[in-house]
């Protein structure tokens, strides 16, 4: 299984665009490209979509810990094609309107809120806060022996019509709920 996690992170990283990859990357830089990569391991349902043409959209809510590395990141690609965009919001007004969300740990009061206006949309909501998962978030970051890693609650992708690949699936720390006969 370590294996496994350690061939598929580093499909990860070699599915960045070229020049991504910095010899020592910070955690925002790691971070950002689990982002931009989690775009091609999760399928959205054509409704996401008003139009052939419309670009996948790429939002953080609150404070941008990434400074300018993931809209750079992000810059002229595309993924399952569809071109990327970066956004941010600070008020969420429709559910649709993001494809990715990245709460930020300044919205850590308002997850709950936010993870309601978004609940059954379209939306891979993403954070890295603990209690993220059981708030009925998607994806959560975590810091474990010094490396960035990340846990997945694919009911709430379910709940929003999206489909999540087991390969996406297998490389989380945690699955959320734990399946039963698993502790």
């Amino acid at each position: 299984m370590a294996l496994v996690r350690s061939v598929f992170l580093g499909a990860l990283l070699v599915l960045l665009p070229a020049g991504a990859v910095a010899q020592t990357a910070s955690e925002y830089d790691v971070k950002a490209a689990f982002l931009y990569n989690f775009t091609k391991f999760v399928e959205w349902p054509r409704e996401a979509f008003p139009a052939e043409s419309s670009q996948i959209r790429l939002c953080i809510l609150g404070d941008n810990p990434f400074g300018g590395r993931l809209e750079s990141l992000l810059e002229g690609e595309e993924v399952q094609g569809r071109r990327l965009q970066f956004l941010r919001v600070d008020v969420l007004h429709s559910p649709g309107h993001c494809h990715v969300l990245f709460i930020s740990r300044s919205e850590r009061a308002r997850i709950p809120a936010v993870l309601m206006a978004v609940r059954g949309a379209p939306v891979l909501t993403v954070s890295e806060t603990d209690g993220f998962l059981e708030k009925g978030g998607t994806i959560n970051f975590k810091i474990q022996e010094g490396k960035v890693r990340f846990e997945i609650n694919p009911g709430a992708a379910e709940r929003g019509g999206l489909k999540m690949s087991s390969k996406l699936l297998r490389l989380a720390i945690r699955i959320y709920p734990e399946p039963r006969g698993s502790g």
